[in-house]
């Protein structure tokens, strides 16, 4: 089953791209956490809006 992980192109993408460009490495993770974290953030935000009425 790992071997099936390992073998899948994202895999191979994630760990040949900090070899390639680290700098570009660093913003794709980046990017990532953001797109994982805002929303979340979007609706805890919006909670507190609409909780303070």
């Amino acid at each position: 089953m790992l071997a099936t992980l390992i073998a899948r192109p994202e895999w191979q993408f994630a760990t040949v791209l900090p070899r390639a460009a680290p700098l570009l490495a660093g913003v794709w993770w980046v990017l990532l956490i953001l797109r994982g974290l805002l929303p979340a953030a979007y609706s805890l935000q919006q909670g507190s809006v609409h909780g303070s009425e």
